[in-house]
């Protein structure tokens, strides 16, 4: 059996057994730990679904931090309105002994750009893009994936194209 994690009056959506009440999804990524990345026509950000569905939050909400985290004016948090194409990608530490950095790219199709996110504090890294229809530019980008070489494939609908950057967005 399932585990309803919302409200009840949404449609349920099943990922692993777990019964999730989207009312409109679009993307879905999986990290290496098990946690599950959706996007929402028509929701603010990101939903993130633990393992075992026993934890799920907002990242990209752009209105606070991540549980457990004392928020900063000096932080800057994504606003995704338009999520749509969605990838994670875990950096390797920097350190011996340091925490892997896990990053996040939301395609967004109502702000034109990808953000770069920290999946662990919803902290914006960087941006790529903006509206246009020069190289470096998009218009409407609907999804996206991420090689091995560590580069983007974006699709865009309004420019009818495809586009790959590198994750610094270059």
């Amino acid at each position: 059996a399932g585990v309803d994690l919302v409200a009840e009056g949404h449609m349920g959506h099943q990922i692993n057994g777990i019964i999730l009440g989207l009312r409109r999804p679009n993307f879905t990524c999986v990290d290496q730990d098990g946690n599950v990345y959706l996007t929402e026509t028509g929701e603010v950000g990101v939903l993130l679904v633990s393992p075992g569905g026993d934890s799920r939050r907002r990242i990209g909400d752009a209105a606070k931090p991540a549980p457990g985290q004392a928020a900063s004016s000096k932080v800057v948090y994504a606003r995704i309105q338009g999520g749509k194409g969605i990838a994670v990608v875990d950096d390797p530490p920097d350190l011996v002994g340091s925490e892997r950095r896990r990053r996040l790219f939301v395609a967004d199709s109502i702000a034109n750009k990808v953000f770069v996110i920290d999946a662990h504090s919803g902290q914006l890294l960087s941006e790529i893009g903006g509206y246009g229809s020069k190289p470096g530019m998009l218009h409407h980008p609907v999804g996206l994936c991420i090689t091995w070489r560590k580069t983007i494939l974006i699709s865009e609908r309004l420019n009818r194209r495809g586009e790959e950057v590198t994750c610094a967005g270059e």
